[in-house]
């Protein structure tokens, strides 16, 4: 089964506000994304909540839009390309208020050939085993890089061990403070399994 996608939650409690998931399935490739749209600095509960949903709602049907336009037959860099550009494209409303300065994206691309990771925003990501998660890359690495919209394609990180990984969780960068040292993971490593698929909004 190919590789989901899942971003962490804010540790408060409505912490998916502005998040987003889709996945694409083609006849070669299978793309699971997850994202989010920040508000910045929305004070009013209800009015951050209602405009996190608009924004993310709105991106999603684009991005969904977007990949629908691909060939059924499209691999993998295809399906990939795509959703960069159905990003640039989509419309005013789905980058919220910020104008999608505080946007992140991870992206999960498999076909036959193997498993690609792509990704804006990300202070963290790992790769999620039966055993639970462990870092899929180092501090510094270009897949950890601000969010916003991309001024070129982001690079790909394609993965030299796939089998075994259940899915791929990104942390945001908004984040990072939450989580301690660049090399830590804030304790997440160490929960249950059913408090580490809470804070990633994975479902049984």
């Amino acid at each position: 089964m190919a590789p989901s996608a899942f971003l962490l939650g804010d540790p408060e409690r409505l912490a998916f506000a502005g998040h987003l998931r889709l996945r694409h399935d083609g006849q070669r490739a299978r793309l699971a994304v997850a994202g989010r749209v920040g508000v910045g600095e929305v004070e009013d509960t209800d009015a951050r909540l209602r405009a996190a949903w608009a924004a993310a709602s709105t991106l999603r049907a684009a991005l969904r839009h977007g990949l629908q336009q691909a060939a059924p037959d499209a691999d993998r860099h295809v399906l990939l390309r795509t959703l960069w550009e159905s990003l640039l494209v989509a419309p005013a409303a789905a980058h919220g208020p910020t104008g999608g300065a505080e946007t992140t994206l991870l992206a999960v691309v498999t076909d036959d050939e193997g498993v690609g990771v792509a990704a804006i925003g990300l202070c963290r990501a790992w790769a999620l085993r039966a055993a639970g998660p462990e870092p899929l890359v180092e501090p510094g690495h270009p897949l950890l890089c601000a969010p916003g919209l991309p001024e070129r394609t982001p690079g790909v990180l394609t993965l030299d061990a796939p089998d075994g990984v259940q899915a791929v969780l990104g942390a945001p960068s908004h984040l990072a403070p939450t989580l301690g040292p660049a090399d830590g993971d804030g304790g997440l490593s160490d929960l249950p399994g059913a408090a580490l698929a809470r804070r990633f909004g994975i479902r049984p």
